[in-house]
């Protein structure tokens, strides 16, 4: 009995001395059970510390996987509490973690890879006997993800951290998990190039999370978009709301189903700077499906109740814009989005019940409608086809145009649109291009060619240049033009060309044939020509005058018409003028003169006495032009002939110089037989000189110095002749010359 007591106090004593033992060794124990279940599974590079071992905690530290300079992996401290119950259960009451770090790898596709992730898939496969696939090497830039601190407490997760991924995107977030339901708060400020960083702000709820069932997360989420650079400046407010719904299904078979539907509520939203004010109300729907790898979906955009002013740097109102509906819808067909050479992204971009007016009856359009379909992909760009903008009324500058096609595309932050239009109930048509600068439109260009057409003055555009010109005119040609324009605002500069060819007009008693012109111009505030403008004409007829062909050299500038030098071709000779300065409302300002070379003495006589007979001879002269009373007047002029080279003066009829002497007052028994011996002369001296008067008789005095041919008198011959009278019945004119 002694021996079975003493066997006893023996036994508790070393029982009580393992305990000691364990109690004082725990720690050292757990440390090689733990790294003998590591080498087990092949996991030599982890190292820790086990700073506290109970029956119901157990606490490491000091936790590193990887080399001991850059781990892969960094845990500070993590403390599990438990009680045997709950652990024979498989759970446990608390685990506290501190400071965790790894890393986040970006392959050459910008694909995310965990170093991680990968070591624990290789200890896993090891317990179950698993060889791993190999895994792609990987390239690019790494970015630190750290969790400052999670709790998970009785089936409570709450995480809290803050990730930096390359782009130097940058997300904050909070996750809280609790009993099969959670809800995630993202805070993210992306960073993205040429664009801006705008800030997302969202709460995702899971009202259910069973991993065997289809998840379903409800989405609101709010975007601060004041830092976008895409934006015009003034927006207002910078801020989008959206609603939706993220379901997900099949994650047990490894491609799990996904889909996602997204809406942003009717918002208003304005644009007010120096030179854009705008305001209308934005709203959207969009859906996204997928499955593996496959991407499909769609979106659509709706800027309702758009009303906008673009105005100039003095802050007049260049163009003013209405549209009741503004929709960009785009689908995006199944595609991979790994591949993004292989995604087609279409879409439309349409414009309802769109009105437009510019000051001065510049631009009217009303009930516009604009349907921009385009594509895009990442090898072409943006592609924009069959494009059309419709409307019940397009006018420009007074002009009305028919509607036509438009084409549009965009690279490079610009868009470049073309179109053909034509003038209505008119044969002209238009081919317009214009350039504009996304982010600045005001410093867009604009692009103008008029193919040749014939225009009339009984035409709506003839009746328009008839009405801004308050001239009479009655016209027609075939015009041309091609205008280019720097810059849409008030400080745009014009530039171009206007050609004319087979033209006609008539003014009054004045009519033109076989009219061409060209005039390079510049318009920057004042209309003016640059370079050589030319206008050309077949002929030319005023009253009983007929002229031509002629040339006109001129400069329009800035308040006149400048007229360098015409030339026009009469009585087989020709008139010049040189600098002659109109203003522009058609006075002429300056005195000038008309010098005849190489007159013919037949078709000069023919303007004082229709004859019927010879006369030969060769003049030259000069009519000095004044201006009195804004009427264009001649002065007093001659026309000579050189010395010794007159002419010749032969009348079928002296009846016809028996009226010229008549006229002169000679009117005695010596008529009959001078008017015979004038009517033959061979001629060493010719001059006439006209002398207008407005207030009086003009005067046009004869002088003919030659011999005469006439049998019964030959002998010498000095005549003169003063005619005297109004210079119309002078001068078998037809018109006034005043005029």
């Amino acid at each position: 009995m002694r021996f079975f007591r003493f066997f006893l106090k023996s036994l508790f004593l070393l029982f009580f001395c393992l305990l000691v033992f364990l109690a004082v060794q725990r720690k050292n124990i757990a440390d090689r059970v733990i790294r003998s279940q590591l080498n087990k599974l092949a996991v030599h590079d982890l190292s820790f510390k086990v700073a506290e071992f109970s029956p119901f905690t157990f606490e490491l530290q000091d936790i590193r996987w990887g080399e001991q300079q850059a781990p892969f992996f960094y845990l500070s401290s993590i403390k599990v509490q438990y009680t045997p119950k709950g652990l024979y259960g498989g759970v446990v009451d608390k685990v506290v973690a501190g400071r965790l770090e790894t890393s986040l790898l970006f392959n050459n596709e910008n694909k995310p890879q965990s170093e991680l992730i990968e070591r624990v898939l290789q200890v896993v496969a090891r317990a179950q006997q698993v060889y791993p696939a190999g895994a792609d090497e990987a390239g690019g830039a790494k970015g630190p993800l750290v969790l400052p601190e999670f709790v998970l407490e009785r089936g409570t997760l709450n995480l809290h951290g803050t990730g930096s991924f390359p782009m130097e995107e940058r997300v904050v977030f909070d996750l809280q998990l609790r009993q099969g339901v959670g809800a995630i708060n993202l805070r993210s400020r992306l960073n993205l190039p040429g664009v801006g960083t705008p800030v997302l702000r969202g709460r995702v709820e899971i009202p259910t999370l069973d991993l065997s069932s289809a998840i379903t997360a409800r989405i609101t989420a709010s975007a601060d978009l004041s830092t976008l650079t895409a934006l015009p400046s003034g927006f207002e407010p910078a801020q989008a709301d959206l609603t939706g719904e993220f379901t997900v299904a099949g994650l047990s078979a490894g491609a799990p189903e996904w889909s996602l539907k997204l809406r942003l509520p009717s918002h208003p939203c304005a644009v007010t700077n120096d030179t854009v004010q705008l305001s209308g109300t934005l709203q959207g729907i969009g859906e996204f499906s997928g499955a593996g790898p496959r991407l499909s979906g769609g979106a659509s955009l709706t800027l309702s109740n758009l009303v906008s002013k673009i105005k100039s740097s003095a802050g007049d109102t260049l163009l003013a814009t209405r549209a009741q509906r503004i929709n960009l819808s785009f689908e995006l067909p199944e595609a991979a989005p790994d591949r993004v050479e292989d995604i087609l992204l279409s879409g439309c971009v349409g414009v309802e019940e769109l009105l437009c007016n510019a000051p001065g009856d510049l631009l009217t359009l009303k009930q516009g409608t604009l349907n921009i379909p385009f594509t895009f992909s990442e090898p072409q760009g943006w592609e924009f086809e069959k494009s059309r903008l419709e409307w019940a009324l397009c006018r420009v500058g007074g002009v009305e145009f028919e509607a036509g096609k438009l084409q549009l595309s965009i690279s490079n932050s610009y868009a470049q649109v073309a179109s053909w239009v034509t003038v209505k109930d008119e044969a002209l048509k238009v081919a317009v291009e214009c350039e504009l600068p996304l982010l600045k439109p005001q410093a867009g260009t604009l692009r103008l060619d008029v193919l040749p057409a014939v225009v009339e003055s009984s035409g709506k555009l003839g009746k328009l240049v008839r009405k801004k010109s308050g001239l009479k005119l009655d016209f027609a040609g075939e015009l041309s033009a091609a205008v280019r324009v720097a810059g849409l605002s008030s400080d745009a500069v014009i530039t171009g060309m206007v050609r004319l060819v087979n033209g006609s007009c008539s003014y009054q008693e004045v009519t033109l044939g076989g009219l061409a012109a060209h005039m390079p111009f510049k318009f920057d505030g004042a209309l003016r020509s640059t370079g050589e403008a030319l206008l050309t004409v077949e002929s030319v007829r005023a009253g009983n005058i007929a002229m031509g062909p002629g040339k006109v050299f001129f400069q329009l500038r800035e308040d006149e018409l400048f007229i360098e030098r015409a030339q026009m071709a009469w009585a087989k000779g020709f008139l010049h003028a040189y600098a002659i300065h109109a203003g522009l409302d058609g006075g002429i300002r300056n005195e000038f003169v008309i010098y005849a070379d190489k007159m013919d003495l037949g078709e000069v006589f023919m303007l004082v006495m229709p004859f019927d007979g010879r006369m030969e001879g060769v003049l030259y002269g000069r009519f000095p032009v004044v201006l009195k009373k804004n009427r264009v007047e001649l002065s007093g002029g001659y026309l000579y002939s050189l010395p010794n080279q007159g002419g010749v003066l032969k009348l079928n009829n002296p009846a016809q110089m028996e009226s010229l002497l008549n006229r002169a007052g000679i009117t005695d028994d010596r008529e009959k037989s001078l008017s015979k011996a004038l009517s033959d002369l061979d001629l060493s001296a010719i001059r006439l000189d006209l002398e207008p008067r407005l207030d009086g008789d003009s005067s046009l005095r004869i002088k003919l110095d030659g011999k005469s041919n006439y049998q019964k008198r030959p002998a010498p011959v000095s005549l003169n002749l003063n005619l005297n009278g109004q210079l119309q019945q002078l001068l078998d004119l037809g018109m006034d010359m005043s005029q």
